[in-house]
């Protein structure tokens, strides 16, 4: 069943393949990051075939660091 569902997923355009996985704004019920609150903005999405919608969390003090 899993292999018959990954081959039509693949038949989709990767905006729908977005749009039919789970979205940050429905995931994150509450997220502290030191003495800041996370928000949806503080990840970033990325599409993996295996496990659909993905994201990685990257917070304004990791861009502090960089600078």
């Amino acid at each position: 069943m899993n292999q018959i569902f990954a081959f039509y997923l693949r038949t989709f355009d990767r905006q729908q393949q977005r749009e039919m996985g789970h979205q940050i704004q429905d995931m994150l019920v509450k997220c502290k990051f030191g003495n800041e609150v996370c928000k949806p903005d503080n990840f970033t999405f990325f599409y993996n075939l295996q496990h659909g919608n993905c994201y990685t969390f990257a917070s304004s003090q990791d861009s502090n660091r960089s600078q």
